[in-house]
């Protein structure tokens, strides 16, 4: 089984949600950017999960759903679209990670 790298909900949204969250974010960003590259360059495949949560200001095509600046997603990296907290509830996360 090869490894894989799953980046859940880095999405800007959830910064403006709380200052606690944000802090939390902050402190640990540069590790999430660390194990991207990594993955990268080592051929591993990355997913990505965005939370589709409309009620909070978090849905595609605003600045709340897209990621955190410092992390780039690219063309070949998997993205997953959830409307619920667990991320392999009604997706395709479970057969992107078994592949």
């Amino acid at each position: 089984m090869k490894p894989a790298l799953v980046v859940i909900d880095p999405q800007n949204g959830w910064l403006e949600l709380s200052e606690s969250l944000k802090r939390s974010v902050d402190e640990h960003v540069n590790n999430m950017s660390k194990a991207i590259s990594i993955f990268r360059k080592a051929g591993a495949p990355i997913i990505f999960t965005y939370h589709s949560f409309p009620a909070k200001g978090i849905k595609l095509g605003t600045k709340g759903f897209d990621f955190f600046p410092s992390i780039k997603v690219t063309s070949s990296d998997a993205n997953v679209i959830k409307t619920h907290q667990n991320a392999f509830n009604n997706t395709d996360l479970e057969k992107l990670v078994r592949e």
